[in-house]
């Protein structure tokens, strides 16, 4: 079942959404609340829209501080990097995210 574009009017598009949300989930786009997964069709994704701060989970590290690790240069290059909160900022800002909140705090791992 394809989409037919442009619809006549909203009532024919969400009949047609409706049809297509039955078909590949075998649940009615109306009745959400009692949505049952359906053995090979798609399952509904459930997120909470709670957003948390990233200030709650990214905080700046000072290597100054921190006693000097043993590890390889290479190694000690790699945890600066990926503990760096600026460039988590810069790469949510360059994604067009908002760099004060991080949206996907509601996803779970059933849906990863």
């Amino acid at each position: 079942m394809n989409q037919r574009t442009p619809f006549n009017n909203l009532d024919e598009a969400k009949k047609d959404f409706c049809a297509i949300f039955k078909s590949k989930t075998g649940n009615d786009f109306n009745d959400l609340e009692n949505f049952t997964r359906v053995k090979k069709k798609y399952d509904i994704a459930r997120v909470s829209y709670s957003t948390v701060k990233h200030q709650d989970y990214l905080a700046p590290f000072d290597y100054d501080k921190a006693p000097k690790s043993k590890a390889q240069k290479e190694i000690r290059d790699l945890f600066e990097e990926i503990s760096n909160v600026t460039m988590y900022q810069r790469a949510m800002g360059q994604l067009g995210l908002d760099e004060e909140m991080l949206p996907i705090s509601g996803i779970t791992r059933d849906i990863i």
